[in-house]
């Protein structure tokens, strides 16, 4: 789905240049009668595409209007962490239990854990990806000594072969505020 922006047709509309027609009439395209207007006057779009994708523009509007409430400190980073795990087929209903009250624990319950999503890949419906961002390392390491990653860590058995972790940090969004939990 593609988002327009409609704009209002004038001199500045476009490029700002004007043609003789449009300066002898005083420069402003939409005061000449539509028959006047050139060929390619008439096909000029109204409009204009401000966004390819509607998630985009809604991060943008959301990271926007934190900012503006004044919650917004622009510019930082966060610890941002990808994992990816395969379950063993006889732990997977231990593990996503344990995945589950890890996850919803690290939400709720600590200040400095920004986001914990938790995927099944498409094809493999025994690989999991863990998608967790943090304020800062000390936000990290507080998520390690919380009783929910104990529930996580009793379940390690329901693994199977080696935990796959990818350190980042956030790019975009970059405002604070986007990631505050109010």
């Amino acid at each position: 789905m593609v988002v327009v922006c409609f704009l209002r047709r004038g001199p500045a509309a476009w490029d700002g240049k004007t043609s003789r027609r449009e300066r002898r009439r005083g420069g402003d395209p939409s005061s000449m009668s539509g028959a006047r207007r050139s060929r390619r006057q008439r096909r000029r779009p109204r409009c204009r595409v401000v966004a390819a994708c509607p998630c985009e523009l809604r991060l943008d509007r959301i990271a926007s209007e934190r900012s503006r409430r004044g919650r917004g400190v622009g510019g930082m980073s966060n610890l941002a962490i990808w994992v990816k795990v395969t379950v063993k087929p006889e732990g997977l209903e231990k593990f996503l239990h344990a995945i589950e009250v890890d996850a919803l624990g690290s939400e709720r319950d600590e200040p400095g854990c920004m986001r914990f999503n938790v995927l099944r890949d498409a094809d493999d419906e025994l690989t999991y990806y863990f998608y967790e961002v943090y304020e800062d390392e000390a936000a990290l390491a507080a998520h390690r000594e919380a009783p929910h990653y104990a529930v996580w860590s009793a379940a390690a058995d329901t693994l199977d072969g080696e935990v796959q972790i990818t350190r980042t940090s956030t790019v975009f969004p970059s405002d604070q505020g986007y990631w505050s939990k109010d």
